[in-house]
């Protein structure tokens, strides 16, 4: 075949793998808000696609301040809430599921949950003052939240199934450094990442809804994993 045919042929391909349909994929990413002194530790969007939130702090005079920001329009348009607890406690983690109801955490044991999308929020009891990291609900009832960080102590893990009027620790082991996310993809079945106390990666998994936790085999040479995200029992 001559040369001018086949590369006729190959840009016919490549328009029509263009248009063809195909699934929406992320290929590109925008800046859509950006401020200097402020380190976003979390982020949570709704299925919508419209409604997110986001949680961290910023260094001023030397206090470290909590900053809560919410969109509603997809990341367009970011605005910041008031937070009345900002010099509490530094905020890691964000968790909603409406657009009225959620949950952040922070430094020393501080849990907040909202009713109206952030616009006010009530202290919630952890009964720990360890760090927490990230929280994560399946629905209004049933949560968790883990961290801890370089205390030699357990891994972290608390559990509400009431919105967090009350948190049971379901904490475990001896070898942990930190927690730094957690995943449910059901009521059972659930992952932990972070470090053990050698600083080595740690994945840990439950299949009972945290009352045991197993610790998964990691590739070796692998970075320490900071997130994790499941969408079946399989398949994260």
């Amino acid at each position: 075949m001559p040369h001018v045919h086949r590369f006729a042929i190959l840009l016919a391909l490549i328009a029509f793998s263009l248009t063809a349909p195909t699934a929406p994929l992320a290929e590109t990413w925008d800046e859509v808000m950006g401020e200097p002194t402020v380190f976003m530790n979390d982020l949570c969007m709704l299925p919508d696609g419209d409604h997110g939130w986001a949680v961290g702090t910023t260094s001023y005079g030397g206090e470290v301040l909590s900053s809560i920001v919410r969109t509603t329009d997809g990341g367009a348009d970011w605005e910041r809430l008031d937070f009345a607890y900002e010099t509490s406690a530094a905020l890691n983690g964000v968790a909603f599921v409406s657009t009225s109801r959620g949950w952040v955490v922070g430094e020393q044991g501080r849990i907040f949950a909202t009713t109206d999308g952030g616009a006010t929020w009530t202290p919630q009891t952890s009964g720990t003052n360890r760090k927490l990291s990230k929280v994560f609900f399946l629905d209004a009832q049933q949560g968790w939240i883990t961290g801890g960080w370089g205390d030699g102590s357990s891994y972290l893990v608390l559990k509400t199934t009431d919105g967090g009027t009350s948190w049971q620790n379901q904490s475990f082991g001896s070898t942990c450094h930190s927690n730094e996310d957690i995943c449910f993809a059901d009521p059972l079945n659930g992952w932990i990442v972070g470090r053990d106390s050698s600083i080595e990666p740690q994945i840990h998994r439950t299949t009972d809804g945290g009352q045991s936790w197993v610790r998964q085999t990691v590739p070796q040479g692998a970075g320490i994993p900071v997130g994790v995200d499941f969408v079946s029992s399989s398949e994260g």
